[in-house]
Formats: structure tokens, sequence, C-alpha cells
């Protein structure tokens, strides 16, 4: 099975291609405007004029948000059309957002330049080699003491449709599904507690628990911590 399965583990950080081809979809742009509530419950709490990273941005519903609330915000995401809309919203509603097109693993900003980094439903987009590397981009460009809000994939979902029927694991804790439905036929990474307090050395969380909502197959880890060690 790992011959075979050699080069998806080469490429596994794929999904942007997928949300790219969704960006361009005037219903789907739609659907995902709406900043999700419990980044608003947490974005209310941040103290005020933060440098505020965006990571896996999208078309902005939560860079505009932060944006609003008087914050210097950047955002990043890999894919083209993500920026693009981003740039426009941006522009259409006067607000002052610095956004790039950049992978997760390869973050274009300099060290310590973050006081809080927001990455919502992002960077479990891959295999275990993909998340660390991550990790570590975050840990570089955020400040010492400075916050992470982010979410990860609890395994509890590999029960349900359509990881349970369709799914197969290409590495460690690393799935697809073979029936396309949504993004899953890209290498998703799903994780318990003891993964995540392994993968996430060097932060001290403030909450770590699990987040339900009304869709189906929808529950993830949701996290809030702070860097006290790079």
């Amino acid at each position: 099975m790992r011959n075979i399965l050699k080069n998806e583990l080469n490429n596994t950080d794929t999904a942007h291609n997928f949300w790219n081809s969704e960006w361009s979809q005037n219903t789907k742009q739609t659907e995902w405007k709406i900043p999700d509530y419990e980044v608003i419950k947490i974005a209310k709490k941040l103290k005020k004029n933060l440098k505020i990273l965006d990571l896996g941005s999208g078309i902005g519903r939560h860079s505009l948000l932060l944006a609003e609330m008087g914050h210097q915000v950047f955002a990043t995401d890999a894919s083209k059309n993500g920026v693009t809309i981003l740039k426009n919203n941006a522009s259409s509603n006067g607000l002052k957002i610095d956004v790039k097109q950049s992978k997760m693993t390869s973050l274009a900003y300099e060290d310590n330049k973050f006081d809080h980094i927001l990455s919502w439903n992002v960077i479990y987009h891959g295999n275990e080699e993909i998340i660390l590397k991550t990790i570590r981009e975050i840990k570089r460009v955020l400040k010492i003491n400075g916050t992470f809000h982010f979410t990860m994939l609890p395994k509890e979902r590999l029960m349900l449709n359509p990881y349970k029927r369709n799914g197969k694991e290409i590495s460690k804790n690393t799935w697809i599904s073979e029936v396309e439905q949504e993004d899953k036929t890209h290498p998703h990474y799903f994780c318990d507690y003891n993964d995540l307090i392994e993968l996430f050395k060097g932060f001290e969380f403030f909450f770590l628990n699990k987040l339900k909502y009304e869709k189906p197959n929808s529950i993830y880890w949701h996290l809030f911590a702070r860097l006290i060690k790079k």
C-alpha cells in the first residue's frame, strides 16, 4: 500500500484546488460570506488594534470582520480566486487588508510579526508532514505570548460518512474519501486529544473542546491557545 500511494503522500496539500473552483461560483461565494459565530465570540474578547493573520482566509469572511473591528489584518490563502475576491471585497467595503496568495507551509511574512492568528477549518488539509510544517510556520510568524484560534478534525468523524463507507487512510491519520463530496477527495488529517498535545508543543491552551454543528458530520476540535515557546 505504501508504494502504491507514494505519489499521494508527496502531494497532499491540494484542497485549495477544490476551493479555487468553488470560489468561482457566485452561489458558493454567498454561502461563505457569514463569519462563524465562535470566531465572532473570540474576536470580541481580543485586545484592540492587533496585528492579525487570517491563515486560509478564503474569500475573507473573517478578515473583513476583524478589519471592521479596527485590527491590522493580513490574509493569506493558497487559492488565487479566493485572494482575488477578498481583495475586491475589502476595496468595496473601504477596508485595508494586506492580502497575499501563499501556501500555509510557506508563509510570506517575517518572524514574530503577529499578535494573533486565526485559522478556521484550514490547517488539517494534508498529511502529518504538511501539518507539522504549517505549525512551524505559525510558530515562526507568531510572537511569544501571541494567541492562536483554530480548528482541527477529531477522529470520531471517521465513523461518519463519507469516510465510514468510502474512506481510505493514505498515511498516519490522513484520509481521503473515494466518493466526491465537497473537498473530501483531498487529504484530511484526523486527530485525538493526545495527537493535538503532541502536535502543538510550545502552546498553552486556554481551551480545547469540540464543536458540533447542525450539518451532518460537522464536528471539529475547537482550540484557543497562546505561544509560550518556539
